[in-house]
């Protein structure tokens, strides 16, 4: 059987064979090539675009830059009029040199593969395809050094002594060890930065890896972001996803709806809305939260300035202070010390390690349950309305005790306790208290 072609499969084919003819100038190699060098200033400026950048020391003294023209079409003469706009445009003074290694655009379209241009003085040029423009460059380590780059890489090579301002849109950076401070602006964008000096770091929609650093302010928003170890950080940020290392200083931190997993802080305060602080612990911790969870392993003294509808999870935990409402606390291990103004909360403390220093607790609508090292001895002053007060009786010397119509007011103190011995301050409204030994 013979089959014959249809007649729009023949055109089909017809065309394809016709486009497989046509030939493509440009093809593989660089169409135009540009290299400079000019004299290192105290800032230098690189910008660019539409192709990877990338950043070596240079050797000899000088700002090296090197740019290749990548681009193939169907008409030589669309090819010549790319080359002849294509160029390095220099700005310099005193101390400020600037090179722009980028095609200026007005439009550039890209569609199934072929790359239509309108330039800012309005030529246009069509039927482009592979166009890419790569760039080295390469500065001395006593100049500050500002890149940036857009819908590309920016690649720094481990060994940039250089202060170092980066600037990525929609890329790629792929940075190594950095000598200097770091400046970093990346709005949608990925990669992978070694470590730094001092940095401030301005992302919004990325997923970033970086190392450690020194001092580090951080502003981000909608961002993934694995962190290493710093001095000092702080932090504002929103709805992001963060791990963190070691703080060896200061953490300050601001936040909505951000999840973070945090290794170990010095002292740390925290401003958090609907978020959640997973932390291996610290020494000293202030909290401003509302619907956040809390899980940490331990810290030395933690302080909630207010607390609405968290959940806090300690395993072990010197001293608590808390303005609390509608909270959820489980601590596993307390040392000290507790002071509680709450509000419905609920509250578990599964042992007083001791030695005791003191409690006050002002409740309303809070059960609260705490069991004493053995043989503590303190003083106790207990106010309670609509509730329940459970304690040792046969250890404590009740000096005054007054029950009448739903209020119970009670003070005393163990046997062999004195006006110095730690107090027990009890202010409840409709809760059950139970204080055990």
């Amino acid at each position: 059987m013979i089959i014959t072609p249809t007649l729009k499969g023949g055109l089909l084919l017809l065309a394809v064979a016709v486009m497989s003819l046509t030939p493509l100038f440009g093809q593989g190699n660089p169409i135009k090539t540009i290299e400079e060098s000019y004299a290192a200033k105290a800032n230098v400026r690189i910008s660019h675009r539409y192709g990877p950048l990338k950043v070596v020391p240079a050797t000899n003294g000088k700002v090296g830059v090197s740019v290749k023209l990548f681009g193939e079409a169907s008409d030589q003469e669309d090819l010549e009029t790319l080359k002849r706009y294509f160029k390095c445009e220099l700005t310099e003074s005193s101390n400020d040199l600037e090179v722009v290694t980028h095609l200026k655009v007005r439009n550039w379209n890209n569609r199934n593969g072929v790359t239509r241009l309108e330039l800012e003085d309005g030529t246009r040029i069509n039927n482009l395809r592979n166009l890419k423009i790569e760039a080295t460059v390469s500065v001395p380590a006593s100049s500050k050094l500002f890149v940036s780059n857009k819908y590309d890489e920016i690649l720094i090579e481990s060994g940039v002594k250089n202060n170092l301002a980066i600037d990525i849109y929609s890329g790629r950076i792929n940075v190594g060890n950095v000598g200097g401070s770091l400046a970093l602006k990346a709005k949608y964008s990925k990669g992978k930065l070694g470590n730094f000096e001092d940095a401030d770091l301005e992302i919004y929609d990325s997923d970033l890896e970086m190392g450690n650093g020194r001092n580090v302010m951080l502003k981000s928003k909608y961002s993934e972001l694995i962190m290493g170890s710093f001095n000092d950080l702080t932090a504002d940020t929103y709805d992001d996803d963060i791990k963190w290392g070691t703080i060896i200083g200061e953490l300050n931190l601001q936040d909505k709806y951000t999840e973070f997993s945090v290794g170990r802080f010095n002292n740390a305060r925290i401003d958090i809305y609907d978020g959640e602080f997973i932390s291996d612990g610290g020494n000293e911790l202030l909290v401003k939260s509302k619907y956040t969870e809390f899980k940490i392993k331990e810290v030395g003294q933690l302080s909630f300035e207010s607390s609405y509808d968290d959940k806090v999870e300690i395993g072990r935990l010197g001293s608590l202070s808390a303005d609390s409402k509608y909270t959820e606390f489980k601590i596993e291990k307390l040392r000290n010390k507790l002071f509680l103004k709450s509000y419905d909360d609920e509250l578990e403390v599964d042992e007083l390690t001791g030695p005791l220093e003191g409690i006050e607790f002002e409740g309303k609508y809070t059960d609260f349950s705490i069991k004493l090292p053995e043989g503590s001895e303190f003083q106790m002053d207990a106010n309670l309305t609509y509730g329940r007060l459970n304690y040792p009786e046969e250890r404590l010397e009740s000096q005054f005790y007054k029950e009448k119509n739903d209020r119970l007011e009670f003070r005393g103190k163990t046997k062999g306790a004195t006006d110095s011995s730690p107090k027990i301050t009890i202010i409840s409204y409709d809760g059950k208290i139970t204080i055990d030994d």
